[in-house]
């Protein structure tokens, strides 16, 4: 799993300027009000941009009339205003009533028509219908190239705006040369510090991250921080968007605290700037919800990422092409908790939509099938899980490249599948591929470096090589405590495997004590009726049968059954209040 690093905005700033060849209004009212416009909507203002753009429209119809192209260029203006504000539904006829005026003013083949596709087109980018995006960017850069030279501003615009798209489409090396030209390009015609360039460079960055180029990201993720708000002012919503890159990045490298400073910090500018159930709002929460999970926070987690889904589904519809992450960090939030039953419903309604609304290769829906494989895998369900993982490593490395830190996630859950006489050929080279990736992208200290260790660990006891196998384990228990801190739910699998690994080697009493202190750490991080608890109690049942202690065993039995039907009646409450709410 991983946290969303996707900008609100399909594009970055624009200027509200006239029509080329337009006729300047003689009227100073309707220019100091079209200034307005530009001026708040560059500040990330866009509700005072609104009531702005408002006044000046009207003021340019009364004055010029409605097919004015100074009037259309003004309208256009209030459209993305709007549609910065997602209030996509006022946008769309303000979008299409200016192109038709264009058309009729102009002619359909007329290169001014470009701008107005090329607007109308965000607009579908931001309501994620990408097909539809695409066909108008590339009709807007079709009709640009015709007429301007190829570095002009307006070409690279459209060139920008295709790039935004592509990386929402998790098409990042169709991206990534895009964002260099216009960089460069942007750089050389306006500046570095101008808003545009800063956008294009916060872009770089981004693709940067999503293509887990840790290093080289975190210091162009630093620069574009520090370069928006030079160019915007520190409480812009594109300042946000890279601290929430930034937040990502850290999150990625384990550095929990500091994507929790960063997630936090974001969320004040986007309430602050956009209100609170603005669609960024929604994509923060997600991740700063994910972020809980992999602190072990999971009922805080739930809530989060309830709430990121409720306020991402009222504002764009529940079957955004955005949402399916956040849907999928859902289905792992309850499955964590316990409920593996209707982790496994909201993942696979994830995936149906995610295949339906991102296509068969997007890193999104990726993850989202790896999450259910590694769901079915802790249900028991190993021949489903398999094909979900061996598909989602085929989509990773498709779409990410052979060595991207996300791989290492699914080369785990895949080699634990091949654990048994027959599997360790297959399952070592996936665990060696996995420590590789991990070492080379977010270093040999990482905390993901615990889960690997711990994993091996456990092949190698069930080989008979079990001095190995202890040594693994220890360094793990050691590792997770270190980076992830002594209360920390990963804890739990170790210290079972730990006791595992004595009852291989028949040393029963070092065993039971493991297993009993399994028991009574699950106990208090994760609550006496979670799954894995019952679990537990299963293999501490068997030792203690093993041993002869068949008395406590029976009691251990009654305690499990009583566990297991808090777990049922816990569920069936949660789900009356969910049908309720």
């Amino acid at each position: 799993m991983t946290a969303k690093k996707t900008g609100w905005l399909a594009a970055g700033l624009l200027c509200l300027a006239l029509w080329p060849g337009a006729a300047l209004s003689q009227s100073p009212a309707l220019e100091a009000t079209r200034q307005q416009l530009d001026t708040f909507y560059r500040q990330g203002r866009y509700e005072s941009a609104i009531a702005a753009g408002q006044r000046a429209h009207a003021r340019a119809v009364a004055e010029l009339g409605a097919e004015h192209r100074e009037t259309l260029a003004i309208q256009l203006g209030l459209a993305e205003a709007y549609r910065a504000q997602a209030r996509f539904a006022e946008a769309e006829p303000l979008y299409k009533g200016a192109l038709a005026a264009l058309e009729r003013t102009l002619g359909r083949t007329h290169p001014e028509l470009a701008r107005g596709f090329n607007r109308l087109a965000r607009l579908h980018h931001d309501r994620g219908e990408y097909a539809k995006a695409e066909r108008l960017h590339r009709i807007s850069l079709a009709l640009r190239k015709q007429a301007l030279a190829p570095e002009h501003l307006d070409l690279t615009e459209s060139r920008h705006d295709l790039a935004v798209l592509y990386t929402s489409q998790g098409r990042y090396a169709k991206a990534e040369p895009l964002f260099r030209r216009v960089l460069a390009t942007r750089a050389e015609t306006l500046g570095l510090k101008h808003p545009d360039t800063v956008a294009s460079f916060g872009y770089l960055a981004k693709i940067a991250l999503h293509l887990g180029r840790y290093k080289e990201a975190e210091p162009l993720l630093k620069r574009a921080i520090a370069l928006r708000k030079a160019a915007l002012g520190p409480e812009h919503p594109d300042v946000a968007e890279s601290i929430n890159d930034l937040a990502s990045l850290y999150w990625d490298l384990g550095r929990f605290a500091d994507s929790e400073r960063l997630y936090e910090h974001a969320r004040t500018i986007l309430n602050r700037a956009l209100g609170p159930t603005h669609p960024s709002i929604a994509f923060n929460l997600s991740g700063l919800g994910v972020l809980y999970l992999f602190q072990g926070r999971y009922g805080e987690a739930e809530s989060l990422l309830q709430q990121a889904a409720a306020i991402g589904e009222k504002a764009l519809g529940p079957e955004h092409p955005r949402l399916v992450r956040v849907h999928g960090y859902q289905a792992a939030a309850v499955a964590m908790l316990g409920d593996y039953d209707e982790g496994v419903e909201i993942y696979q309604r994830t995936i149906m939509t995610g295949d339906r609304v991102l296509g068969p290769d997007h890193p999104d829906l990726a993850e989202a099938i790896d999450g259910l494989g590694w769901l079915y895998q802790t249900q028991g369900k190993y021949a489903k899980a398999k094909v979900l993982h061996q598909r989602a490593l085929e989509m990773r490395e498709k779409t990410l490249g052979p060595n991207h830190y996300y791989l290492a996630w699914t080369l785990n859950n895949l080699a634990l599948l091949y654990h048994g006489n027959t599997g360790a050929t297959v399952a070592q080279p996936l665990y060696k591929r996995a420590i590789e990736i991990m070492r080379a992208t977010v270093g040999p200290e990482h905390w993901i470096k615990a889960m690997l260790l711990n994993n091996l660990a456990l092949l190698y006891g069930e080989h008979g090589k079990y001095a190995k196998g202890e040594e693994l384990i220890d360094r793990a228990l050691a590792h997770a405590k270190k980076t992830l801190g002594p209360k920390h739910p990963v804890l739990v699998p170790i210290l079972v495997n730990l006791g595992t690994m004595n009852l291989l080697q028949e040393n029963n009493e070092l065993a039971h004590r493991y297993y009993k202190r399994a028991l009574t750490f699950g106990q208090e991080v994760l609550g006496p009726a979670h799954p894995q608890m019952v679990r537990i109690l299963e293999y501490y049942v068997t030792l203690l049968r093993m041993t002869g202690r068949r008395e406590e065993a029976n009691r251990e039995i009654a305690k499990a059954r009583k566990l297991v039907a808090q777990a049922k009646a816990a569920r069936k409450q949660r789900a009356t209040q969910g049908s309720v709410n």
